[in-house]
């Protein structure tokens, strides 16, 4: 019994010391990592993608550099075992924080290259996933310079703080749920389109000034902060970061939109919860007005047999800045209020009507005509995907209006 029992300890003994070898034999040193923070993929010219790797990895003494490896694959796994080789160390893809895709590549292997993403075990589902008109290599290139070690920061800056709110923050995740689905379609970012333009345009419209004052005072509260090396990242103009959008359905691009459709396509979809300007749009009376979501919209679908009738209705925050600084009183309030929300509304029931002509539901309106049916089966036999492009829609937007030193003139609400 005794030498059972001896045997027992001895053999886990053994077992335990294994695992310690095995673990120590696995890990890698920091100085022998790379950690790849920008992926990205163009059409390739000998295999199926090229693939750019942008990387940071430890310089010794705590010192961080930053590189781009470029080669082609038949596949992300593949690219990742080769990229060992070339960049002698251990990538690290736990760090991934952008997928850029050429719109090259998306036109040419749009099926099989989001399969690859969305399958690849290596990829969060929370990885941001972006657009280039141009080819991803030189776009990645060109940014390296301009951020210089600050690119991981930097990405999460634009995703979740100054610029999360007036643009499309697409994930991996949100590929996987739609590209399967004949009537769901999926808003991707065009990233960093105009980044070589911007560097010398000297050019600025009248709300620069604006602009700059604001973009001063979030500079000096971050230095009293202690942020001074975050307030550096937001020094690249706006529309230097996002240009407009590509519409996604069946893993094809449906469309391209603009910056001012992006805007609208945010606010219409209730995503826009900090202020934003609206190219364009709001320019009534010299003034500069910045409009804001405060809810959800409100979507209400009823079918018959051939179409859709839909009812839309949003609330929103406007603030408006008036470049002689005079005062508005009340009926000249209304009726800046009553311009907007007419404005608005026009603008809005065209997002509508482009949607229905390109026959993506952009505003995801299908999910709020399950209640019309039985069960899913029922709902894939009135067949949504065809139905959508013959829908109607009723706009109705209500507006409260406040300026620096003035409180909300009225709430709406539905």
């Amino acid at each position: 019994m005794k030498k059972c029992v001896l045997r027992t300890i001895l053999c886990l003994t053994f077992i335990c010391i294994l695992f310690a070898f095995c673990s120590c034999s696995a890990s890698v040193e920091p100085d022998e990592q790379a950690y790849l923070i920008v992926l990205g993929i163009d059409k390739g010219e000998e295999k199926l993608y090229e693939i750019s790797l942008l990387i940071m990895s430890s310089a010794g003494e705590g010192n961080v550099t930053s590189a781009v490896t470029t080669l082609e694959a038949d596949s992300l796994s593949d690219a990742f075992d080769k990229s060992d080789n070339a960049i002698s160390k251990k990538l690290d893809a736990r760090q991934l924080q952008l997928i850029l895709i050429s719109r090259e590549a998306i036109e040419e292997k749009g099926h099989m290259l989001f399969d690859n993403i969305t399958n690849d075990p290596q990829i969060r589902h929370t990885v941001h996933v972006g657009m280039c008109e141009e080819k991803v290599k030189d776009v990645i290139v060109g940014i390296k310079p301009d951020l210089n070690d600050d690119i991981n920061k930097y990405i999460s800056t634009i995703f979740n703080k100054q610029y999360g709110q007036i643009m499309p923050n697409t994930t991996v995740a949100d590929i996987f749920f739609t590209r399967d689905l004949p009537h769901s379609s999926v808003i991707i970012p065009i990233l960093f389109e105009s980044i070589n333009d911007n560097k010398d345009n000297g050019n600025k419209d009248i709300t620069d000034g604006i602009d700059e004052n604001n973009a001063k005072e979030e500079e000096n509260d971050d230095e009293e902060k202690g942020q001074v090396q975050e307030s550096k990242l937001k020094e690249l103009p706006e529309n230097s970061i996002c240009s407009g959008v590509a519409v996604i359905k069946n893993n094809r691009i449906e469309d391209i939109w603009d910056k001012e459709k992006t805007d609208l396509y945010m606010l219409a979809a209730g995503k826009s919860k900090k202020s934003m300007r609206i190219f364009d749009l709001l320019k009534i009376d010299g003034e500069v007005v910045y409009l804001k979501n405060t809810s959800a919209p409100h979507i209400k679908v009823k079918v018959d047999d051939y179409h859709a009738y839909i009812t839309y209705k949003i609330d929103l925050v406007a603030e408006y800045q008036t470049l002689s600084g005079e005062k508005k009183n009340g009926y000249e309030m209304d009726e800046l209020k009553k311009k907007i929300e007419d404005k608005c509304e026009r603008k809005m029931k065209e997002m509508f009507e482009l949607s229905f002509a390109n026959n993506v539901d952009i505003f995801d309106v299908y999910k709020y005509s399950y209640a019309q049916f039985k069960d899913y089966k029922e709902f894939q036999r009135f067949n949504w995907n065809d139905k959508y492009k013959n829908s109607e829609v009723k706009t109705e937007v209500a507006v409260a209006i406040k300026s620096k030193n003035q409180q909300y003139l009225k709430k709406s609400t539905h």
